[in-house]
């Protein structure tokens, strides 16, 4: 089946948080390598990082394809490692969103695997996911470690950094819907005026604000701090 457009939706809504969680995720593990093991449900980074996982899915290079966890019987995941793609397909039951209950999703020309592990990564408020790749194939994993440590900017912070980078790197359209989504991700309050969005976050009533162009493009985004 084909990803819908209430997948898509999701994605918007969830897209740039989970490629802030990536970013930072990189600057935690840098070059190491990685291992797993599914006796202990952990992902090891080099021979110092180690934090709890859950098993999401599987990507089929050649078909352009995923497979969730829960429906990968052959590879005997245990139950333990599995609640995060259960999780998600049961919000997909009761949201009727096929493309998160269907056991193997395939993906339309131009659609990255990476979007549907964003939206996984969102669904269950992981601390980030990661790919690691085989021949022909790559298992994707959330990791949902409490011990994973927290990104210390400020959320404003992260948001005016790294919402310009994200539109760079991720060719979505809907910039507003993105940028919508991300700062709800904070917890922000929300205020329209016209084409610019003002989004506050209300421990401190600091505050982001973006303007869109009628398109719903990008055109400026500044800090209160």
């Amino acid at each position: 089946m084909a990803v819908t457009t209430t997948f898509e939706t999701l994605l918007l809504q969830h897209a740039a948080l989970a490629y802030e969680k990536q970013l930072f995720l990189g600057t935690i593990i840098g070059q190491r390598g990685w291992s797993y093991n599914l006796s202990n449900g952990q992902i090891a980074f080099g021979d110092d990082l180690r934090y709890s996982m859950q098993i999401m899915g599987t990507e089929t290079t050649a078909s352009q394809s995923w497979l969730w966890a829960w429906a990968n019987t052959a590879s005997r995941i245990p139950p333990q490692l599995l609640v995060a793609a259960n999780t998600v397909k049961s919000y997909g039951e009761r949201n009727s969103v096929p493309a998160l209950y269907t056991p193997t999703v395939t993906l339309p020309p131009g659609t990255s695997v990476h979007y549907v592990a964003m939206v996984a990564s969102g669904l269950y408020k992981a601390r980030a996911y990661y790919r690691m790749p085989f021949e022909g194939s790559a298992l994707f994993v959330l990791i949902d470690d409490p011990a994973f440590p927290l990104d210390p900017r400020h959320p404003v912070q992260r948001v005016a950094e790294t919402f310009p980078r994200f539109l760079a790197s991720v060719p979505l359209g809907d910039h507003r819907t993105m940028f919508t989504g991300y700062v709800e991700g904070y917890n922000m309050l929300t205020r329209t005026e016209d084409s610019t969005i003002r989004a506050i976050y209300p421990e401190d009533r600091r505050m982001v604000t973006a303007q869109f162009d009628a398109a719903g493009s990008m055109l400026a985004i500044n800090t209160q701090l």
